[in-house]
């Protein structure tokens, strides 16, 4: 994945196994792998969320016509979370997806606020809580598995030598922390499942981390946008 209209499949050594092009030929915003072991990624512009059945088959499209996709993630407890904003109205909303058919919409907290603006990135962690990254307004909102609000985060930035929090995406781990990409600042923030700062990763020559994800032993790995460059960080 990156900013061309080809879907890459690699191995561990950074050997390339597979390249597959984009149903629309236009580069894609998000993707992800079904329990199943569906390849599912958002199609820029084409406002399609196309599930990969196998290699040229896309099985059962989602459309939105009048919301453009951001993000998704594979839910473990049941189907796709997406986070969307409307074309028209500018709201934002996450709604999940079982076989194609909307069963969830989390779009308000409790008093009717909206809770999200402009998402970038969403995660489920172990615990079943929906995390969502907000690049706009500086902030990541958590919700439990109902959609009710528990907490947001805003950086744990005191340094003055620090900007904005500018936070990209997000990983989970066994242990369900939660793990943020603070591209401009070029750290990677921890906080666990109940919001509690834990550290900063900021000592590993970070250039610009922007896609995060854990592995089976935890392992942190980080692709460094525009750079090209993938890092296994060892927590």
């Amino acid at each position: 994945m990156g900013d061309n209209p080809f879907i890459k499949q690699m191995n561990t050594d950074g050997k390339l196994l597979d390249k597959i092009p984009t149903m629309s030929g236009t580069d894609l915003y998000d993707l992800a792998v079904t329990k199943e072991g569906y390849l599912v990624y958002i199609d820029n512009l084409s406002k399609y969320i196309n599930i990969m059945m196998k290699r040229g088959e896309i099985g059962c499209p989602i459309f939105l016509q009048e919301w453009t996709p951001l993000a998704l993630c594979s839910s473990s407890t049941e189907g796709l979370l997406v986070a969307m904003k409307s074309s028209n109205s500018g709201q934002s909303k996450v709604v999940r997806y079982v076989d194609s058919t909307a069963t969830q919409d989390i779009q308000n907290n409790s008093e009717g606020k909206a809770l999200y603006s402009t998402p970038f990135c969403i995660e489920e962690n172990k615990n079943f809580d929906i995390i969502v990254s907000d690049y706009d307004v500086g902030k990541v909102v958590i919700v439990d598995k109902n959609g009710r609000f528990r907490f947001s985060y805003d950086g744990n930035l005191q340094s003055k030598s620090y900007a904005k929090f500018t936070p990209r995406t997000l990983a989970t781990n066994r242990m369900c922390h939660i793990l943020i990409a603070d591209q401009i600042n070029r750290v990677i923030h921890i906080i666990d499942q109940d919001g509690k700062f834990l550290f900063i990763i900021s000592n590993c020559k970070l250039q610009a981390p922007f896609y995060l994800s854990t592995d089976n032993s935890d392992n942190l790995l980080v692709a460094e946008g525009h750079y090209g460059i993938v890092k296994i960080i060892k927590l």
